[in-house]
Formats: C-alpha cells, structure tokens, sequence
C-alpha cells in the first residue's frame, strides 16, 4: 500500500489493472497525459473522459461539453510496469510512467500527470446483518 507521508522520493510501481481502476476513480485528478511528442492538458473548460473497449484498448478522451477535442489510445501491453514518482515540475504532483520496452530499453512511452499519489481503496466489504 502506497500511503504518503514526510518522505520526499515516493514512489511505486502499479500493474496496468491496478492503474486503470483507479485512474477511473480520478479522472478529476489529471493534470495532463500523453506522450514524449504530444501532450492534453486540463483545463476549467475541458472535462477528462475514460473508455474501454471490449477488445481492451483504452481510450482517454480530453472533450468540452460533448465535443471531443483530443484522445489518445492504449492497450495492456503498451505497459509492462507503470512506476508512479513525484513530479520533478510541480509539488505535490505525481507522474505516473508507462515503462515499455523499445528496441530492447524501457522507457516511458505514455505519462499521467496527477494532482496526487496513488492510494489503494479499501477493500469494500458486504454488509451482513
């Protein structure tokens, strides 16, 4: 479990399922994603929307009201490990890091600006009575 504290050089590294449920549950959160060549950034307008496919593509779509202003898309294997750091650019915010391999080097292919670290949700429990 991921829980911050004094410590300054957080990190963690998460597995794709892991993320992606969370980033569901924080789509509020994102400050900006993308790649090395383009970047979507959040703003008072824009509103962050996630999607899935059966196939397992998933898709995160930047839109205004209803219109689509940019998306960009990605599947399990685009990540072999993703490894959440704290962001070299802004306090308080926290980088997470699709690592994947690229003629046999990993570097992160896509990167997830959040405005917090991950942590781990409690284990919801069925009420018995």
């Amino acid at each position: 479990m991921v829980r911050l504290g004094p410590i300054m050089n957080l990190s963690a590294t998460l597995n794709f399922e892991q993320f992606w449920l969370w980033l569901r549950e924080h789509n509020d959160c994102i400050v900006r994603a993308g790649t090395r060549s383009a970047w979507l950034y959040d703003h008072d307008d824009l509103h962050w929307h996630l999607r899935e496919e059966a196939s397992g593509r998933r898709y995160v779509q930047l839109l205004r009201g209803k219109q689509l202003i940019a998306e960009f898309a990605f599947t399990q294997t685009d990540a072999l490990y993703i490894e959440m750091v704290p962001s070299s650019e802004t306090e308080g915010h926290f980088e997470f890091q699709f690592f994947s391999s690229t003629g046999g080097q990993l570097e992160p292919r896509y990167v997830f600006v959040m405005a917090h670290a991950y942590e781990e949700q409690p284990a919801h429990h069925q009420a018995t009575h």
